[in-house]
């Protein structure tokens, strides 16, 4: 009994530990483009972005690309010493670390002209508690389990 405890308890902190990892698309409908002048610092005002996290920027590949760079960088919008390069037109970019993140398009003008995405990625809490209780779950169920076998011995 207390093994099937166990086994659901980590079945349900699994699927909870997934539900909780959220995926932004870039620009939302818009997506990483210059058409419409999508305005990327308001887009990220708005979301609340945790490790674990993973932003989805969908773009043409003939007008756009994605570089991860630095502050300074993306100030600058210098594209000489990017940290990454994304080029597929639907890139996936995974939150693995709290911090802040610097996203340009390379191509002339576009960065100067407000293709830029700033964000800061927080650690996420929610996954310490889960982790926190499923400790908690294991060891309640451990004992129930070595409780159950003793009783087994006496009787």
């Amino acid at each position: 009994m207390a093994l099937v405890l166990l086994f659901v308890t980590v079945v349900l902190f699994s699927v909870c530990e997934v539900s909780m990892n959220a995926v932004y698309r870039v620009g939302d409908s818009a997506g990483w483009t210059m058409i419409d002048h999508p305005d990327y610092k308001r887009w990220a005002s708005t979301k609340r972005f945790h490790v674990g996290d993973t932003l989805i920027f969908t773009y043409l590949t003939q007008y756009h690309d994605v570089m991860e760079v630095s502050h300074h960088d993306y100030v600058h919008c210098k594209t000489n010493s990017a940290k990454a390069v994304y080029h597929t037109g639907s890139d996936s970019v995974s939150l693995t670390k709290p911090g802040e993140f610097y996203f340009i398009c390379s191509n002339d003008g576009h960065c100067s002209a407000g293709q830029k995405l700033h964000i800061k990625s927080s650690s996420n809490n929610a996954a310490i508690i889960r982790n926190f209780y499923l400790t908690i779950a294991t060891v309640f169920a451990l004992c129930i389990y070595k409780t159950n076998s003793l009783t087994d011995h006496i009787n």
